[in-house]
């Protein structure tokens, strides 16, 4: 893929898919981080998702995907009783 294709590939799966990370962008267009730093310090891609470590990643993606809904507990057991 030319520099050019993977710059409108990248434009048009932000476009999709707005909240994107840097990773997703390296996997679905089969490229690398240092590539994209390449294109978008040369000015031909405009935007590029931040960069993040893995645990900021996973947290955002759990939230966006909302998986773990209800894993956490959010009010008192049963046996706590009312405190007052």
């Amino acid at each position: 893929m030319s520099d050019d294709d993977l710059a409108l590939a990248v434009k048009a799966y932000l476009e999709r898919h707005p909240h994107a990370s840097r990773n997703e962008l390296i996997k679905k267009l089969c490229t690398s981080n240092a590539r994209l730093k390449k294109l978008h310090k040369a000015g031909v891609i405009e935007k590029l998702p931040a960069a993040m470590n893995a645990s900021i990643a996973g947290t955002l993606n759990r939230r966006k995907n909302n998986l773990m809904a209800g894993w956490y507990i959010n009010k008192p057991a049963s046996w706590h009783g009312t405190s007052a």
